[in-house]
């Protein structure tokens, strides 16, 4: 089993935070265009920095395989668990939802289209871009070894043009500029962050902080669920030095030794990404329109990371059980 990286389980705690807080608090208020500046392709940098080359198309394949089960099934069991509360709460037919539900994984976008005749999947487009996004980089890596960057960041270019025109089969142009976030990522591994000094962290995190809050004092975000590049490559830009400056954080909190709860939150980031995914979904539903947006805010993060922290909880404790047996 891979050692895990803890200040990447930080982060990821920091971005999954910013998820929640994005979906729940007004659009293009000041909260949600500062989330809306780098959450996202923070996700993705990360997914990049714990990329590993294939050495050959065998060991590709090998990797897709595990792909299917960390990425995709999560997806299918999710969007099961999505039907079932319907039908249980909503009294919605099985069989039409199913249908529907076939019509969204076509199309497998966060957000409908400007005529709105595409039907938006939902959170789950995340993991399916991650999925097609790994995939297509890690061919890059086999193809191009070491000079993987340049053709990666042309791909999330043209990815990008596509995407503010026409939506494809697969959220296929979302899949191709999630290569340019993830080459970013793998980059910095290959940087040896990790033995780099306190100072040499200090830096990189203060000018990723200035480029990325510059960019974000002139309202420049970037929604890549519904293909707003509100700037094109500026947006990107932005989202990146963001995401930079976010990762260096994590890195010093870890080495301060102070980030041991966010690291725990941070390795069961697929646990508090399904529940948020379905916290709309029966009986609670409107509780978090109730009270203003802080109130929102603050009880849906309550929930969903609550009912995800004891969710693994029972997870592990049958786990446990299950293998001592």
């Amino acid at each position: 089993m891979n050692k895990r990286i803890e200040w990447v389980d930080i982060a990821k705690a920091i971005a999954m935070f910013c998820v929640v807080i994005g979906h729940s608090c007004g659009r293009n208020t000041l909260v949600w265009n500062w989330v809306y500046s780098f959450h996202m392709p923070m996700f993705f940098i990360l997914g990049g920095y714990t990329i590993k080359r294939p050495n050959t198309f065998f060991e590709l394949l090998k990797g897709v395989k595990l792909k299917v089960r960390r990425l995709l099934i999560p997806v299918i069991l999710i969007e099961m668990v999505r039907i079932l509360c319907t039908r249980i709460f909503n009294g919605v037919a099985i069989k039409g939802q199913l249908i529907e539900e076939l019509q969204k994984l076509i199309w497998a976008s966060g957000a409908t289209n400007l005529d709105n005749s595409i039907l938006p999947l939902g959170g789950c487009w995340f993991l399916i871009a991650m999925f097609y996004g790994k995939i297509l980089f890690e061919f890059f890596l086999l193809v191009f070894e070491r000079h993987a960057l340049l053709p990666s960041l042309l791909l999330g270019m043209i990815g990008a043009a596509l995407g503010n025109h026409h939506y494809l089969p697969q959220e296929m142009d979302v899949c191709m500029l999630v290569v340019a976030f993830l080459s970013i990522g793998y980059e910095m591994r290959n940087y040896n962050l990790e033995n780099k000094t306190d100072l040499e962290i200090h830096f990189i995190g203060i000018v990723g902080m200035v480029i990325w809050m510059v960019c974000f004092a002139f309202g420049i975000r970037i929604e890549i669920a519904w293909r707003d590049y509100q700037y094109g490559i500026v947006s990107i830009i932005e989202s990146i030095f963001g995401g930079l400056f976010f990762c260096m954080l994590s890195v010093a909190i870890d080495r301060a030794k102070r980030g041991h709860f966010l690291a725990y939150i941070g390795k069961r980031t697929m646990w508090v990404l399904g529940v948020h995914f379905l916290d709309g979904v029966g009986p609670w539903g409107n509780t978090w329109n109730r009270g203003g947006e802080v109130w929102h805010i603050i009880f849906r993060i309550i929930f969903d990371f609550g009912i995800a922290l004891l969710l693994d909880s029972i997870n592990s404790l049958w786990m446990s059980k299950r293998y001592r047996y």
